[in-house]
């Protein structure tokens, strides 16, 4: 916090002249502003004294968001645990994700020796949503998709979906 007046830095035979007196307090408002900007910069380089610009700028660098339910403490929690372990997702928090894509309901997440089941609908996204789906679950799981079809499609095109998919599911099951 800046807690000086300029015109104490001011020798002291100018601090008693009108002009010198007039331009610091013009220019003290400013100088404050920018000292303060200074602090909440410094203070947001570290979790713990982070305020809520900082918090977010943290969350977005992580990957992490936040409900607007959550406190600041618990944001700030989130960010060290982050910070040590990577970004812990639990199963609601996936199923809720999943579903954010499509709000609707079709969307169904389990785990199952060390395999997570999920229903996806075909859409134009849902291959996007399955590589997003992969950065978010742990490296030691496989995903087992199932397609729902909102309407009937024809048989080549139901055939290049299910290839797309055995194809990325194979080359992931290659890299492990």
């Amino acid at each position: 916090m800046f807690d000086r007046n300029l015109i104490d830095y001011l020798p002291p035979v100018l601090r008693n002249i009108d002009d010198f007196i007039a331009i610091s307090d013009a220019v003290q408002p400013e100088i404050k502003k920018a000292w303060d900007s200074l602090e909440s910069v410094m203070n947001n380089q570290f979790t713990d004294s982070a305020d809520e610009i900082g918090i977010s700028v943290w969350e977005k660098e992580l990957g992490i968001v936040p409900s607007k339910s959550e406190s600041l403490e618990y944001r700030r929690q989130r960010i060290k645990i982050a910070q040590a372990f990577g970004v812990v997702y639990t199963l609601r928090w996936l199923t809720d994700w999943a579903k954010s894509f499509y709000n609707n309901n079709l969307i169904q997440v389990s785990t199952e020796d060390y395999f997570l089941k999920i229903s996806i609908p075909v859409s134009e996204n849902w291959l996007n949503v399955y590589d997003m789906l992969r950065d978010k679950i742990p490296q030691n799981m496989m995903i087992k998709p199932t397609l729902i079809y909102s309407r009937p499609l024809n048989f080549k095109l139901k055939t290049a979906v299910h290839t797309t998919l055995k194809t990325k599911i194979k080359s992931e099951a290659d890299n492990e």
